[in-house]
Parts: structure tokens; C-alpha cells; sequence
């Protein structure tokens, strides 16, 4: 099995599981983000090693939608994943990088898939 095809079973059950679906316990971990994080409309979130784009959804809804933060952008190295956060309203990009290469600007480093 390839690793796309592998992610793209993943995702039909990634956003179903409890500790990335909408419900309780998100907008628990949402309300928890925010207490730490005081987002401001000027404010940029991403979400590294988002998925979906599901909990950073939750997280911007939280502050009012589009105009409770700046901007929300999801960093995955699954195409397959990343399709999901390119389908979530409240998405603003997606960039199909891993973590280190985007952190330092490269934007790619081992990510497969476009974004």
C-alpha cells in the first residue's frame, strides 16, 4: 500500500475519532488553546500537523470565525490529509510540508501531494 492511498483511508476515519471530531471534547481543548493562546484578529494561527484542518477549524470558530483571527493556515505532509483542510471552510492555505521544512521557510521537506 502507498502512502497516499494509506492516508486516504486514514482520513475517512480521522476526523470520525473522538479526539479530532466536533463535540465536547474539542471544544474543551479549543477553550484550553485559547485561554493560552489570546487570539486577536490581527493574530495568524497554524496548525502544524493539522490534517484535516478539523481542531484548527474548532479553534478559529471558537474566536468568531474569519474575523476573530487573521488567517489559518494548516501544514501537513499528507496530500491526501491536506485535501480534507482544502474542503474546510475556515481554511484559509494549506502547505504540504513537514514541520522542519516549513519552520525554516523551505516549505517542503518530505511532504508528498500539492498545497
Amino acid at each position: 500500500m502507498s502512502s497516499r492511498s494509506h492516508y486516504a483511508t486514514v482520513r475517512r476515519a480521522y476526523d470520525a475519532a473522538l479526539f479530532y471530531s466536533h463535540g465536547p471534547y474539542t471544544n474543551w481543548l479549543a477553550a484550553a488553546c485559547l485561554d493560552s493562546l489570546q487570539l486577536l484578529p490581527r493574530h495568524r494561527l497554524a496548525d502544524v500537523g493539522g490534517g484535516s484542518g478539523g481542531f484548527a477549524s474548532t479553534l478559529r470558530q471558537a474566536v468568531g470565525g474569519k474575523r476573530g483571527c487573521g488567517s489559518l493556515t494548516v501544514v501537513e505532509p499528507s496530500g491526501e490529509m491536506l485535501d480534507g483542510a482544502l474542503e474546510t471552510p475556515l481554511v484559509d492555505a494549506a502547505v504540504c510540508s513537514d514541520a522542519v521544512g516549513w519552520a525554516s521557510g523551505g516549505g517542503g521537506g518530505g511532504g508528498e501531494g500539492g498545497g
